[in-house]
């Protein structure tokens, strides 16, 4: 992650779009109590933060690594993204389809309990 971490400070739009990607592909499936993924991509999803390139690879990246973890903190940025106007079009689904599959675990588990 720390290889990773440095493109995000980059002035090129599209290496930091880049970057945050990687960081969701190598936060998919990987639990710490740090919480990397979260803590990094969460600034670039802020309502006031600039929309574009870094906003829409910043949702796609936090689809791929909270995918199916039913983890409510982190489908509360995805939510204000989908809702909201800050991603657009097909851009959307990847974020859509990590909603759904976080509302079918929390949906599991509660008929579980």
């Amino acid at each position: 992650m720390n290889v990773v971490d440095k493109f995000l400070y980059s002035k090129e739009q599209y290496i930091k779009a880049g970057a945050a990607l990687a960081v969701g592909i190598l936060s998919s499936g990987v639990r710490n109590d740090a919480d990397p993924a979260l803590a990094l991509l969460s600034e670039y999803l802020a309502p006031e933060a600039e929309s574009g390139i870094m906003k829409t690879s910043s949702a796609v990246a936090m689809g791929i690594a909270y995918a199916g973890s039913a983890r409510e903190e982190c489908g509360e940025p995805l939510k204000e993204i989908v809702e909201g106007d800050g991603v657009e079009g097909k851009k959307v689904d990847m974020v859509e389809v990590s909603r759904a599959e976080r509302s079918e675990q929390q949906v599991k588990r509660a008929s579980h309990n």
